[in-house]
């Protein structure tokens, strides 16, 4: 796995780039020995050598030679058998089906022991070579879940031919489609994921809005409304993370002391999707120190590292007030430019490899393309008002769609702040799943929140020693180009505006009413949902949930079926007013009725 730090170096000449790459080869050994520590490693090996030559007596250097080759084997053998007793121990799932309200096992506790004591020795990429392979679940089993998953959507009649087919497949090309998986298996890290990431998404020919991550901003609080403020200290806080994850080497994988496979943060870093006629692919980009902004149809170029240091939020937003308070205009076809990846695949495709691969448009393209973060400057305010619920719905459509132009859909992460200082977002899908795009806003929303980045004014705090100058980039595009954004943005619009979404801010009661209640609060949701879609269309259909899968190596998501024959009698039993379903509280019946 190639991590790439801060900074990368190709100048072989450079004593920069080998320190680069001691760096970068201590870290990988340090993971390799893990959990035991490399002072550690050391100094083993000279307590084996010590008592080796206690034990002989003065020798020669042939046996000196000989001590140290012995103890390296001896302890990098006990290393190896203590790493592969943690890939056995991590297989453990018991943890996740501990009943809540009731003491936890005692296997569950000496996973969480053992978890703990090896936690304070991780480092951000310490658990990945021990992660266990996601295993191939069995033919027979997945089939009688599937049809369990079914049953309650057909009659016995579609049921009978469901099940007819289903045991035709499982003693026919169900065989012969397991022993490839199970050959994958053993070839692969992760015998999905690579399939995952090319059939779902890089193989979609259409617009991308409908696969793409969005995310409004939080509802409650707003650090500031000051617009250039909110996005330089967000922006910054962004590298900020990729530096602690890369460089510090200090995020540590955990969920309930379980540890989590990293490779997303990883592919989400530096890289970009580019689009190809048939299938797009993904390229790892080379590091740069500018960001891209656009606004009012004009696109900019910002360098955010003054050759020591990276620039200060109080400086990055004063670079970018001067682009907010410029009167330029645009380049002709520039305002639309960008509904190109958002429009056909192999539209984007065409002119960017016809039209955008030289001269001025190439340099421009390059310098969005290969930017640290691409930044939307927009004009709109948006927000939550208890008072109109679809005020912060158009705020998550906008981060969803951008109205067809405000995007670059071929990066993993696109920031859009609106004149009023809202923070939305935007990720490409194919390189990460949304829950690290989690993580990245709770780490920005933690910092907002308590290293008070904005003074009373809501400006960004700080002195300001280097004024970064804001980059004009220039376009040429001729008229078929132009042509093509014209198609390309239409389409994109009209995804967009298909786009239907209702956000209910429920605030009677949360997670700790359902944990006290010896519910998961997931499933809980789910029966919610279920119940719901029941009542406004009178009948039951499959519902897609995911199901992370990073305690796995290499893992993405896979689908959760939440309806079932269970959930369907739970919702017919709550439908029905003569059911002979108990509650302890007749209030926990209406709060699901109502």
């Amino acid at each position: 796995m190639k991590l790439l730090g801060e900074a990368t170096y190709n100048q072989r000449d450079s004593w920069r780039w080998y320190l680069f790459r001691a760096v970068l080869w201590k870290r990988s050994f340090a993971d390799t020995i893990f959990p035991v520590l490399i002072h550690e490693f050391v100094a083993l090996i000279g307590i084996v050598i010590g008592l080796n030559i206690y034990k002989i007596g003065p020798t020669s250097r042939a046996n000196y030679v000989s001590a140290f080759l012995t103890a390296t084997f001896v302890i990098s053998m006990s290393i190896l058998l203590l790493r592969f007793s943690l890939i056995l121990l991590f297989y453990y799932r018991g943890f996740l089906f501990e009943e809540i309200g009731k003491p936890i096992s005692l296997p569950t506790k000496i996973f969480l022991m053992i978890c703990e004591a090896i936690k304070s020795r991780a480092r951000s990429f310490s658990y990945q070579k021990l992660l266990p392979w996601q295993p191939v679940p069995n033919l027979s089993t997945t089939i009688k879940k599937y049809l369990e998953t079914v049953r309650p959507i057909l009659d016995d009649e579609k049921y009978s031919e469901i099940e007819l087919q289903a045991k035709e497949f499982e003693h026919g090309a169900g065989q012969t489609l397991q022993w490839k998986l199970w050959m994958k298996w053993m070839i692969s890290s992760n015998y999905v994921s690579d399939l995952w990431k090319k059939v779902v998404y890089l193989r979609e020919r259409d617009s991308l809005i409908v696969s793409n991550v969005g995310c409004g901003d939080l509802i409650y609080s707003q650090a500031t409304t000051n617009q250039a403020a909110r996005a330089a200290c967000v922006t910054l806080l962004k590298m900020n993370y990729i530096r602690d994850v890369f460089v510090k080497d200090c995020l540590k994988p955990v969920m309930m002391g379980a540890p989590l496979c990293n490779s997303q943060l990883v592919d989400f870093n530096r890289t970009l999707r580019v689009p190809q006629k048939d299938c797009d692919v993904t390229i790892k980009l080379p590091q740069t120190y500018h960001i891209a902004v656009y606004h009012k149809g004009c696109w900019y170029k910002i360098v955010v590292h003054n050759g020591k240091r990276l620039i200060r939020p109080a400086e990055l937003e004063r670079a970018l007030q001067l682009i907010i308070d410029a009167d330029n205009r645009p380049d002709s076809g520039e305002r639309l430019l960008s509904s190109l990846t958002a429009g056909p695949r192999e539209l984007w495709a065409k002119i960017r490899n016809e039209k955008l691969a030289d001269g001025l448009n190439k340099e421009s393209l390059w310098a969005i393309e290969s930017s640290l973060e691409i930044v939307f400057l927009d004009d709109q305010e948006t927000g939550y008002d208890p008072n109109d619920p679809s005020a912060f719905a158009k705020e998550v459509a906008l981060a969803l769609h951008g109205d067809g132009y405000q995007m670059w859909c071929d990066k993993p992460s696109v920031y859009m702040f609106t004149k009023n200082g809202r923070f939305l977002s935007q990720a490409e899908h194919s390189v990460a799943d949304a829950m690290v795009l989690v993580q990245i806003r709770e780490y920005i929303k933690y910092h907002e929140a308590y290293l008070k980045p904005y003074d009373q004014d809501g400006h960004c705090v700080g002195e300001i020693e280097f004024l970064p100058k804001p980059e004009r980039l220039h376009w040429e595009l001729d008229s078929e180009t132009k042509t093509a954004i014209d198609h390309a943005y239409r389409i994109a619009k009209s995804v967009g505006d298909n786009l239907e979404n209702t956000i209910l801010v429920w605030e009677d009661y949360g997670k700790d009413f359902i944990k006290k209640s010896r519910v998961s609060p997931d499933a809980y949701c789910q029966m919610a949902i279920q119940l719901t879609y029941f009542k406004d269309q009178g009948k039951f259909d499959l519902t897609y949930e995911p199901a992370v899968l990073r305690l796995y190596k290499d893992g993405r998501t896979e689908t959760v079926r939440s309806c079932s024959t269970k959930s369907c009698d739970f919702v017919r039993a709550m439908m029905d007013q003569k059911s002979d379903v108990s509650f302890d509280d007749e209030a926990e019946r209406s709060l699901i009725l109502n």
